[in-house]
């Protein structure tokens, strides 16, 4: 019995004195494991402050003219920490202000430098054990800030990141930790050509290769966006050029129909302001902008009704110069070009108009010819038969014949007239141009108004006032104008017609306003065509003529309702050139 209690008491004394070895030898194994955790943390910090910290605090933190040192005693003797009245230590300190930020000036310092929010709680890139690294990199150099009681000596220029680490490391080549600390810097910079020696076979080495190869696909990777970059822009300012000079109106569509793109003849062409309407539908637009509503309705009816959304029609739509004709062209873009539809239309008005005016020449040319032929001897026909006649006729016999006589004489001459409006449109005599002062031509003709019962308002105020031109046709112009503007005065209680001249780009202005009644829709369409006139007694060439004279003269004309009521004509001529 006596035995097995020694045997006992000898196995516990055995038992205890093992967990005893085993625990004086766990605990420097302990200090050792966390020795070699608080070196991998400070060697990390370093390079995070390498690339994050050091262009404000300097090499080493010895601080530069943006912000104070953090190798130095000022830190860790809770100086600076006072003056900032802060109560806690200065490992709190550190972390927090790496976390948060500052986002005032250094306390008790000219520094204006505000640091920026590092920790992702607070909205920065790094993540708890990042700010845990760079807290552990800046308190290592406590120690010897504290007892050198200033900021450590800088070292030379290019030194290996983390050479002032007062941890023991693990051996290891520095040469591979500087080639990662100014590939990091370069990188992070924007700069791909570096490649970086590596000396070493170790893990360092290895992620330097690792390093190196990253640069190269990062370089390749850049330069081929940088090309088709370069290529793109080239392709869409080649395009917009294109557009911008183009005649034809452009308008670019998405699939459910919203305007996208526009170029500048489109809003020139539709008189809207198409730049402000993108991402629209067309009965947006519509709305928006009344005048576009036929517009509109085309393009919606079309691309409804054509399954491959190939179509071409030709519309009138009313704008704000009277009718105008557009020819549209519509067709849906391939899938493969960011789908959508194009529409590309013409303002054909002009172009119409220049056909009616040349099949209303070749019928004024031809019935001039016909009728002017018969006229003579149709006159002269009449007035032998009243010279032959008169003596051996009655006395009521006798008036008859001269009233006949008269009435075919007097229809003979009206239809000269007209043949002459007839042969004058469709082939003008050629110009006489000569150096005419325009204000001196418009006085002339007013000449001829002295006792006309509308009162004219001269208001001439061109600088230059000198032109070339057929003096007989510029006057033909201005007669014929100052009749229209007194045939539309008829009946108002204080008519009043107004000539107003100005210069402009080196041209010059002329308008004829009068306070009648306006010119009607119908006529504002269609006012310079032949044979267009809303009087009882004429032949419609007036508006006509004048409009091929004023072309002829290298200017043109527009006709528009004055705000206030009445009517205005507008010519515009170019000045001669001064010798």
């Amino acid at each position: 019995m006596k035995g097995s209690i020694v045997l006992g008491t000898l196995g516990l004394l055995g038992l205890m004195g093992a967990l005893l070895f085993v625990t004086i030898n766990e605990v420097d194994r302990m200090q050792t494991a966390e020795r070699a955790y608080d070196s991998r943390a400070v060697e990390t910090g370093a390079l995070e402050f390498e690339s994050r910290c050091r262009s404000c605090h300097g090499p080493q933190g010895k601080g530069t003219p943006l912000a104070p040192a953090l190798n130095t005693a000022a830190l860790f003797d809770g100086s600076r920490l006072a003056a900032a009245g802060y109560a806690g230590t200065v490992d709190d300190f550190v972390r927090g202000t790496i976390s948060a930020g500052r986002p005032v000036p250094s306390a008790g310092t000219n520094y204006p430098q505000r640091m920026p929010t590092w920790g992702e709680r607070f909205g920065g890139p790094l993540r708890d054990d990042q700010v845990d690294s760079l807290v552990a990199f800046v308190m290592n150099w406590e120690d010897r800030a504290l007892a050198e009681g200033a900021a450590a000596p800088e070292l030379p220029p290019g030194e290996a990141v983390g050479t002032d680490i007062a941890q023991t490391l693990p051996a290891g080549d520095e040469t591979n930790g500087k080639a990662l600390a100014e590939g990091t810097r370069a990188v992070a910079q924007g700069d791909f050509t570096g490649q970086y020696p590596i000396r070493g076979s170790d893990e360092l080495g290895a992620l330097t290769g690792l390093f190196n190869q990253m640069i190269r696909q990062l370089s390749d990777a850049k330069a081929a966006s940088e090309l088709q970059q370069r290529q793109v822009v080239r392709a869409k300012g080649y395009l917009e050029s294109v557009l911008t000079h183009l005649s034809s109106g452009v308008l670019g569509l998405d699939d459910d129909l919203r305007l996208r793109s526009v170029n500048t003849s489109a809003v020139q062409i539709l008189g809207a302001p198409l730049h402000e309407m993108q991402r629209m539908d067309m009965a947006q637009i519509a709305e928006r902008f009344t005048l576009l509503n036929s517009f509109c309705r085309t393009i919606n009816e079309a691309f409804t009704e054509t399954p491959n959304g190939e179509w071409q029609r030709q519309i009138e739509r009313l704008s704000k110069n009277g009718n105008q004709i557009l020819l549209m062209r519509g067709t849906r873009l391939p899938p493969g070009s960011g789908a959508g539809y194009v529409v590309v239309f013409d303002d054909i008005s002009h172009l119409l108009q220049a056909e009616r005016q040349a099949a209303w020449g070749e019928v004024a040319r031809r019935l001039a010819h016909e009728i002017k032929n018969p006229l003579t001897p149709i006159q002269l026909s009449a007035e032998r038969l009243q010279h032959k006649l008169s003596n051996k006729l009655d006395e009521g016999g006798a008036k008859l014949l001269r009233h006949a006589t008269q009435t075919i004489v007097s229809q003979v001459a009206a239809m000269k007239n007209m043949v002459n409006d007839f042969a004058n449109y469709a082939r003008g005599p050629a110009l006489k141009l000569s150096h005419l002062d325009v204000h001196k031509l418009i006085k002339e003709v007013l000449g001829l108004y002295e006792a006309n019962i509308t009162p004219i308002v001269l208001s001439l105020e061109a600088v230059k006032c000198e032109v070339n031109g057929d003096a007989t046709r510029l006057r033909q112009v201005i007669h014929n104008l100052l009749q229209n503007a007194q045939d539309a005065l008829q009946g108002i209680r204080q008519p009043q017609i107004t000539l107003h001249t100005e210069t402009q780009d080196g041209e010059i202005l002329l308008y004829v306003e009068d306070n009648g009644a306006g010119f009607s829709e119908s006529v504002l369409s269609s006012a310079f065509e032949p044979y267009m006139t809303t009087k009882t007694k004429g032949t419609g060439l007036g508006l006509a003529i004048v409009k091929k004279i004023v072309e002829e003269h290298g200017g043109h004309i527009a006709i528009e309702n004055k705000p206030a009521g009445g009517a205005r004509v507008s010519i515009v001529l170019p000045l001669a050139e001064e010798v």
